[in-house]
């Protein structure tokens, strides 16, 4: 027992052969179809992944230097901050820091340490 297929036995397609064949075209081009809508989808993920790519590093390189410009800037204050206090310090010993001293009436009167010693 073996298994023919129409139009196996004459050796010529016949109606149901061509329609098949029909049938099966018609698929491919559907699915040809489908394959380049998905294609196209794919492209523009791609181009819109790119184009987030780009914008992060543009983000992350702007986000770095405006944390150097910051860590400068606070090591610009610490050092003015050190450098006030060296100042303080130097004035202090040169003895020409002002004093505040309680004036007539509880108002504050500034004296220099140098007039209070001439004073004296």
């Amino acid at each position: 027992m073996t298994n023919r297929r129409s139009g196996e036995n004459s050796g010529s397609p016949t109606m149901n052969d061509h329609e098949n064949v029909e049938d099966i075209v018609q698929e491919y081009d559907a699915l040809n179809n489908t394959l380049d809508m998905l294609d196209g989808c794919l492209d523009q993920l791609e181009h819109r992944n790119d184009s987030l790519f780009a914008k992060l590093e543009d983000l992350l390189q702007s986000s770095k230097e405006t944390r150097e410009e910051l860590a400068s800037a606070a090591e610009s204050v610490r050092e003015d901050l050190a450098q006030g206090d060296e100042d303080d310090v130097e004035k202090s010993k040169d003895g020409d820091e002002d004093v505040n001293q309680a004036g007539p009436h509880g108002t504050d009167v500034k004296h220099s340490k140098s007039h209070d010693k001439e004073g004296s």
